[in-house]
């Protein structure tokens, strides 16, 4: 569901800026499935907005011989999702909405992931119940919270890039944007601001879910890229849904300005840019 907005870019694209290596990926998904498991024995797995297999991967290596759906309304990014899945993997792709409460059976999963899908999604509490109901009692809707530099960086709080022409070109971008470049404005989305998530908490503990953060089991990661790279690979195609939100002549205008920086700096596009990622899982397990 999450990726409908991204058709126009390759499953590759979106896997490239939203980094999780493989061994991460498991140690999150496990943590997550060993907290419901002591109190339900967990068969079947659903993975809402699954786009193209972020999560699936991890699931499909921790979870072995249980049932495991994936579900996004977006067909091009479940065909990505197959082809990185491969035949005989066990896991099983839908075609769905998340909004609608038919597309899954009542009670019909353990563990509901549902990771960075209410931040594009406005009708987030449709998307929420749903979820509590899709999963049985015993259960747990899951997501991670995750932060990062990157993150940080498209919500207009670049810091800490360890690179004069990353955070250079960080600053040009959001002066070149006006009152678009400010953080209040680039970290809203059409769903649930990151900041925001912990109102997804207090909602599912008012419908009578417990809701865990697990920080004991978080994980970091980082990678290393290029200024060359954020241009490529993030700003010039607006990867991320906030940056989609900039008006067009807008947007033209600040990426004038960032192309206009590096032709100035052309020995410094690919000085290396260190990345940093945190995350931790976040279980709300369904108590009635």
């Amino acid at each position: 569901m999450a990726c409908d907005l991204f058709e126009d870019l390759a499953g590759s694209h979106y896997l490239d800026t939203r980094y999780l290596p493989l061994t991460v990926g498991a140690r999150l998904v496990g943590s997550a499935c060993r907290a419901v498991s002591p109190t339900l024995s967990v068969r079947s797995v659903c993975d809402l907005g699954c786009g193209p297999g972020r999560l699936l991967l991890p699931l499909r290596d921790f979870t072995g011989r249980l049932s495991v759906v994936g579900i996004d309304r977006s067909d091009a990014v479940l065909g990505f999702a197959s082809r990185q899945l491969r035949s005989g993997s066990g896991v099983r792709l839908l075609a769905g909405d998340c909004r609608r409460r038919t597309t899954l059976a009542a009670e019909s999963c353990d563990i509901t992931f549902m990771h960075w899908l209410l931040n594009v999604c406005a009708e987030w509490e449709s998307v929420l119940g749903n979820s509590l109901a899709w999963t049985r009692v015993g259960g747990a809707i899951v997501w991670f919270h995750e932060t990062g530099s990157l993150y940080d960086a498209i919500d207009g709080r670049a810091a800490d890039f360890g690179c004069e022409a990353a955070q250079e070109l960080w600053e040009t971008f959001y002066s070149a944007l006006g009152d678009w470049g400010e953080p209040e404005r680039l970290s809203s989305r059409d769903g649930l601001a990151f900041r925001e998530f912990d109102l997804a908490s207090h909602w599912l503990c008012h419908e009578g879910a417990e809701v865990e953060r697990l920080m004991a089991a978080s994980v970091t990661w980082s990678r290393s890229v290029t200024p060359r790279w954020i241009v490529d690979r993030v700003l010039l195609p607006r990867v991320f849904s906030n940056l989609r939100r900039v008006p067009a002549k807008t947007y033209g205008r600040a990426m004038r300005a960032v192309t206009s920086l590096l032709e100035r700096w052309p020995n410094s596009v690919d000085c290396r840019v260190q990345l940093h990622y945190r995350a931790f899982p976040v279980v709300a397990r369904r108590l009635r």
